[in-house]
């Protein structure tokens, strides 16, 4: 089989969506990590948390993803136990991992100046183009993502409730 038909083959192949589903490894981070490779080590309601994140709008709604994180997030801060149920050893281990996948991202972010201060009606100017709006979509979950890691739970509501309406998780086609 040449090279051509072996693209040709991975490009049809159905993805294992029991194993690795695609809303799962086709993170904001371009597939370096896997979800589970994060939420592993996390306790139940902050793994939720960033599970919805890392998806939103990659498996059904993203405003909806947005809302069941930020449901989970709320709920993380009623829990009086934050530092037995996440150590800081446990934060440290997991953002090492997301720094070292977060070159890609921080690459696109310099070659896009003003990319994350674009307004909604910027946005939803016909002449943003799929990769810019996937872009934009990408390091909006990232920082929410990063936040949750960090257990910087309210930073993450606010950046949540930040881009739940914003017109670049709206598809419009």
């Amino acid at each position: 089989m040449n090279d051509n038909q072996d693209n040709i083959t991975a490009e049809t192949e159905a993805p294992d969506m029991v194993n690795h589903p695609p809303h799962y490894t086709d993170g904001p981070d371009l597939g370096k990590l896997e979800c589970i490779d994060i939420t592993r080590w996390m306790p139940f309601t902050l793994g939720n948390a960033f599970k919805y994140v890392w998806r939103a709008g990659k498996k059904g709604d993203a405003k909806e993803d947005f809302q069941k994180a930020k449901f989970y997030l709320d709920d993380w801060r009623q829990c009086a136990f934050h530092d037995e149920l996440y150590p800081s050893f446990i934060r440290r281990f997991l953002m090492e991992r997301m720094d070292k996948a977060s070159a890609g991202i921080r690459a696109e972010i310099n070659c896009n100046p003003g990319l994350e201060d674009r307004t909604d009606e910027e946005w939803n100017d016909p002449s943003v183009s799929p990769q810019e709006k996937d872009l934009g979509q990408r390091v909006a979950r990232w920082g929410i993502c990063c936040a949750i890691v960090h257990g910087k739970v309210s930073e993450a509501i606010e950046l949540i409730e930040g881009v739940m309406d914003t017109e670049v998780f709206h598809d419009h086609s």
